[in-house]
C-alpha cells in the first residue's frame, strides 16, 4: 500500500507556478469547467490559503475571458451555451467569484437567465436532459441565483416540464440516455453517469427542494429516482456495485472505473443528496457502503484510472473520498483513501516527455495531452489539493456535490 507523503504547500505552489508561467499559451474559452474559470478558481482559492498577492492579480487576468465572451454565444450552438462550456458556466463561475467576495460587477450578468430558459427548452425538445452540455446544467444555473419571485415561478415551470418529461413507470423514473454525437435519445436506456446521466438529476432536484420550501412536491421523484438507480446495481461481483449504464429488460453486469463521471463514487454523491433530504439512514448506509467498496480498490489497475483529472482520474477520487469523509464523521478510513489517491496524483502531474502538465489528461486517442482546465487538467486537480487545507469549498457544486 502507498503511503501518503503530500506536502500541500508545495505541490500546489508548483500547479501555481505552472499556470502563471503558461499563462500565455493556455487558451482563454468560456464555460465553468475549462481553462479560463479553472485557473481563476484554482489562483483565487490560493491566494486565499496562502495570502498570495500575485496569485489574486493573475486570478483576476483569468477571469477576464468570462466577461468577454458572456454575451458571445448562438443558442444552435450548445457549445457556446452550455454549463461545462458556454455562457451560463461563464456566468456560474463569475458569480462564485463575487460571492467570495473576489471580484464585482453590475447588471452584466442579468440577461444570462433568459439564456438559461431559452437554452433548457431548445435542449429538452431535443431530450438533451444532459448536465454538463444540456438542459441539467441550465436548471442548475438558474438554481445557484439569488431566489426572487421571477426566478421561482420560472423553475417551477421548467421543473414542471422536466418531471413531466421523464419516463416513469410503477417501479422506475429516469431520463433516457442522450447521444450526443448523433443527437438522439436513446430510448430504454439509463445512463448511470453524474456527469450525463439520470444520477446528476437527483442533486438538480435536491438544490430546488433546498431552495425553496415550495419544492417539497419533488421529494416522491427523489426518492423514486434513488430507488430506480439502487434496482440498477450490478448482481454479481464485478469490482463494483454499478455498470455504466441499463437497458431495460436486458440486465448485464459491468465494473465500472472510480471517478467523479460514470461509476460507484459519482452515484454514491447523487445518493448521498437525496438521504439527506430525504432523511433516510437507510439510505446514507447504501452510500457509506458504496465508498467503503470503492476503497478497496488501492491501485491504478484496480481503479481502472489513467490520470489525475477530477473527472475521472486520481485527484478527483481523492476529492470524493474527503467529502466523504466529511459526511460520516470524519471517518478515518475514507480520509486515509483520499490521501492514498492525493499522493497517486503527485506522480502523475509530474512533466512526461513533452507534456508539461504531465499525465492529468488522458485522450484515448492522442494519450496524454497538456490541459489547465478545471474538469480535466492542472487547475482542477490543483482545487483538489486545496481542499485538504482550505475551509472554502462552494467551487465543487458545479461538480454537483452539496
Amino acid at each position: 500500500m502507498k503511503t501518503a507523503t503530500i506536502d500541500t504547500s508545495t505541490i500546489t505552489g508548483y500547479i501555481r507556478d505552472l499556470i502563471i508561467d503558461n499563462r500565455q499559451f493556455i487558451s482563454p474559452d468560456r464555460g465553468a469547467l475549462l481553462n479560463s474559470a479553472g485557473c481563476s478558481l484554482f489562483l483565487y482559492h490560493y491566494a486565499e490559503a496562502y495570502e498570495d498577492d500575485l496569485a489574486y492579480d493573475q486570478a483576476g487576468l483569468f477571469s477576464q475571458p468570462l466577461f468577454d465572451g458572456v454575451r458571445n454565444y448562438q443558442l444552435e450552438a450548445p457549445g457556446t451555451v452550455s454549463i461545462c462550456s458556454g455562457v451560463i458556466g461563464s456566468a456560474w463561475a463569475l458569480r462564485h467569484l463575487k460571492q467570495e467576495g473576489f471580484i464585482d460587477f453590475g447588471n452584466e450578468l442579468d440577461h444570462i437567465d433568459q439564456v438559461a430558459v431559452e437554452f433548457y427548452n431548445r435542449m429538452a425538445a431535443l431530450g438533451n436532459y444532459d448536465y454538463l452540455h444540456g438542459a441539467l446544467g441550465a436548471l442548475f444555473y438558474l438554481l445557484s441565483a439569488t431566489k426572487d419571485a421571477h426566478r421561482l415561478k420560472v423553475l417551477h415551470s421548467l421543473l414542471g416540464h422536466l418531471l413531466e418529461n421523464c419516463n416513469r413507470t410503477d417501479e422506475l423514473l429516469y431520463l433516457s440516455d442522450f447521444d450526443m454525437q448523433k443527437n438522439v435519445v436513446n430510448n430504454g436506456i439509463i445512463n448511470l453517469g453524474l456527469s450525463h446521466g439520470t444520477p446528476s438529476l437527483i442533486p438538480v432536484l435536491c438544490k430546488a427542494v433546498q431552495y425553496d420550501t415550495s419544492f417539497a412536491y419533488l421529494l416522491p421523484s427523489i426518492e423514486k429516482l434513488s430507488n430506480t438507480i439502487i434496482a440498477m446495481k450490478n448482481r454479481s461481483n464485478t469490482g463494483s456495485i454499478y455498470p455504466y449504464r441499463s437497458v431495460l429488460g436486458q440486465h448485464a453486469d459491468f465494473k465500472t472505473r472510480l471517478g467523479w463521471c460514470y461509476g460507484d463514487l459519482g452515484i454514491a454523491v447523487s445518493l448521498y443528496q437525496a438521504a439527506e433530504v430525504l432523511k433516510s439512514g437507510s439510505l446514507k448506509s447504501h452510500c457509506y457502503e458504496i465508498f467503503e467498496r470503492a476503497s478497496s480498490r488501492r491501485s491504478l489497475e484496480e481503479g481502472q484510472v489513467r490520470d489525475a483529472a477530477l473527472c475521472h482520474g486520481a485527484a478527483g477520487i481523492s476529492h470524493l473520498f474527503r467529502e466523504a469523509a466529511k459526511w460520516y464523521q470524519n471517518d478515518p478510513g475514507f480520509s486515509a483513501t483520499a490521501d492514498y489517491w492525493l499522493d497517486i496524483s503527485n506522480d502523475l502531474i509530474q512533466p512526461y516527455q513533452s507534456v508539461i502538465t504531465g499525465r492529468s489528461k488522458f485522450h484515448q486517442e492522442h494519450g496524454f495531452l497538456n490541459s489547465f482546465s478545471l474538469l480535466e487538467g492542472l487547475s482542477g486537480i490543483g482545487l483538489a489539493y486545496l481542499s485538504k487545507i482550505h475551509h472554502s469549498s462552494n467551487w465543487q457544486h458545479i461538480l454537483l456535490l452539496p
